[in-house]
């Protein structure tokens, strides 16, 4: 059989359109990426494969909503329970992370509940892969009053805004407690109209390129126990539905729409309990008071159910997506780095891990 003369050209011409192809990818991802470039320049992020990430995570709630207990509880988990490979350790670099085992002693060895914040602080912890450093994250522990404009520190609001511009992870805080209760404060208007805004803000500070991963954490949901221990799950739903939470996944979802927004959505619900052992309040006639928050309780021990779930979720993918296209396709081609490597198998723990611990409060 005889081989043509134009077969050469022909296997020559695909080799052109194939290597063109690939180039074209790559200036496509690197091109896309133009978002998160300027934010990496300005040192907002650090999201280059290779390099242990810095995390900027911002949990949003209101006075009194569970935000300080909802960390401490998260402490608890992480220093007690088993969390397989994961190792989180407070950062040097943030004395005031230190106040946090503090919360959890108060908490789960004195049951006491901790005063409110009266000023900002910033929390430090190191994400480590069997002791070696993968990433580090911040959280900010404020007054809830800066979410509202309520607060008497002016200088606390300007801070929380300031890091909700530069938030890698967003965790929004529905008070179950106040659902149950059917407490409404003067102030929840406000509160509600800073999420939407937080959501707004985030996704105009990133644009189409970049995605930023959303936590919606329902905090307190011991107090939603049947006497049977499993949780009612019915009405949780029709209190979020009154109080307008379960319309923030649906805004959320709309600011990540193509052109403006990246066109993915990475947006979880989780339950939760810092205080999973916990008992109605009664009053001076020892009858149940169903418009008080619950206490401890005299007979069990107090152990949090579900509290880190939410963190580990969120680090996961602000550590997945916070890597740039061009950095991962340039890794895939090229084989990526070792450091690069235990990210991923960090990535999968943390998720594997968020994921069985939701899967067992969602049983109850």
């Amino acid at each position: 059989m005889m081989k043509s003369p134009l077969t050469p050209y022909i296997l020559g011409g695909f080799a052109l359109i194939l290597f063109l192809f690939s180039l074209g990818v790559v200036c496509w991802a690197f091109s896309a990426d133009r978002t998160l470039r300027a934010l990496q320049r300005e040192g907002k992020v650090t999201g280059v494969a290779g390099n242990a990430m810095h995390l900027t995570l911002t949990l949003l709630g209101g006075s009194s909503s569970g935000k300080t207990t909802l960390l401490a509880g998260a402490y608890r988990q992480w220093t007690e329970e088993n969390t397989g490979q994961i190792q989180i350790k407070p950062d040097p670099q943030y004395p005031d992370s230190a106040t946090l085992e503090s919360v959890s002693d108060l908490l789960y060895i004195q049951k006491l509940f901790p005063p409110g914040n009266l000023s900002c602080s910033t929390l430090g912890f190191q994400l480590c892969l069997d002791d070696q450093a993968i990433a580090h994250f911040t959280l900010l522990d404020y007054p809830g009053g800066a979410v509202s404009g309520n607060n008497p520190d002016p200088l606390a609001e300007v801070v929380f805004w300031n890091r909700v511009r530069h938030t890698d992870g967003l965790l929004l805080i529905s008070d179950m407690s106040q659902i149950r209760r059917k407490q409404r404060y003067m102030d929840d208007p406000k509160v509600r109209r800073a999420y939407k805004t937080a959501l707004q803000t985030v996704a105009k500070r990133n644009g189409a390129n970049r995605i930023v991963p959303i936590a919606l954490v329902h905090t307190k949901v011991d107090e939603y126990k049947a006497s049977d221990d499993s949780i009612r799950y019915a009405d949780m739903s029709a209190g979020l539905e009154s109080y307008g939470y379960l319309s923030l996944e649906g805004h959320w979802k709309e600011h990540t729409k193509p052109p403006k927004g990246p066109g993915i959505s990475r947006y979880r619900t989780f339950f939760c309990s810092a205080i999973w052992y916990s008992t109605p309040k009664k009053d001076s006639e020892e009858q149940v008071d169903t418009l008080a928050p619950y206490g401890f309780s005299d007979v069990y021990q107090p152990k949090p159910e579900g509290c880190l779930a939410p963190l580990l979720w969120v680090c996961a993918n602000a550590m997945r997506w916070n890597v740039t296209l061009y950095d991962d396709l340039m890794g895939w081609l090229w084989g990526g780095s070792r450091q690069a490597k235990k990210r991923m198998e960090a990535i999968l723990e943390m998720e594997s891990l968020a994921n069985s611990m939701e899967t067992k409060i969602r049983r109850k």
